[in-house]
């Protein structure tokens, strides 16, 4: 909890990096939350099941994949923040889309 004696303490945000080899479900990001997950990455350097990444130029997806879609509705539902970092542009585009904040 955030208090006067805490609030100049750095902060720890823990993270789920790129789910390139999960077999991820859209209710597997509840469980992040959970377990205190609260930022997570779409893709890395390469694209993922998520969506597609700025490299390598190919798209496979065209974007966010349906799974993805789903994926970052539970984290905004949840309230995980979402690693736009190695989008493509579309990807990108996508999670803007979704995103209420």
């Amino acid at each position: 909890q955030l208090t006067q004696d805490t609030a100049d303490l750095p902060a720890v945000y823990p993270k789920v990096v790129g789910p390139l080899n999960l077999r991820l479900h859209a209710q597997l990001v509840e469980t992040f939350h959970e377990r205190g997950a609260r930022y997570m990455s779409i893709t890395h350097n390469r694209h993922s099941q998520l969506g597609d990444s700025n490299i390598p130029e190919e798209p496979i997806h065209g974007g966010l994949s349906d799974l993805g879609r789903r994926a970052i509705e539970e984290m905004n539902r949840v309230g995980i923040m979402i690693d736009v970092s190695h989008l493509s542009d579309e990807a990108f585009d996508d999670v803007l889309r979704l995103t209420a904040v």
